[in-house]
């Protein structure tokens, strides 16, 4: 792993833990603008859905919850696991794959009717964010939509 991904992941390692306590103590408002995102993509029916840069599981289990299929990309291996156990205890980890993988490498080639990319675009590695992004549109199926959740003053778009 490169630097840049090295220190995401230790990083997003040692903050997995405070992740989970944050997703389990979620506001009101937090979940409504949860509700009000996938709303605003219209997922409609059951899909096949990637999320990008997953950590423990925010939108995850959001989606598991409601029947879809996701597959959780993450480059904390921690995160992964955490959201995996979350989805054991709550009988979802039937509908989940994870993976660890900053997306540098093309994995997936129409795959995903559904890409999700929730406040980790500016964590991309900046020499490779074009690699990464290209890799991404190439996962979806002819058609999919990508659902980019990404309220933060440094997003680089």
């Amino acid at each position: 792993m490169e630097n840049h991904n090295i220190v995401q992941a230790d990083y997003w390692d040692k903050e997995s833990g405070r992740i989970v306590k944050v997703n389990e103590e979620m506001s009101d408002l937090a979940r409504k603008e949860i509700v009000d995102f996938f709303d605003f993509i219209d997922l409609g029916e059951k899909k096949c859905v990637l999320e990008i840069g997953s950590g423990a599981g925010r939108f995850t289990l959001f989606l598991l919850r409601r029947g879809h299929k996701v597959t959780a990309t993450d480059v904390s291996q921690k995160s992964l696991q955490l959201l995996y156990d979350c989805a054991i205890k709550e009988s979802l980890a039937n509908r989940l794959e994870i993976m660890a993988t900053d997306f540098s490498q093309k994995i997936f080639f129409e795959k995903f009717d559904v890409v999700i990319i929730g406040n980790v675009i500016h964590h991309f590695d900046p020499s490779k964010k074009q690699i990464i992004m290209n890799n991404i549109v190439e996962s979806l199926k002819p058609g999919g939509v990508i659902g980019i959740w990404e309220p933060n003053a440094l997003f680089p778009f």
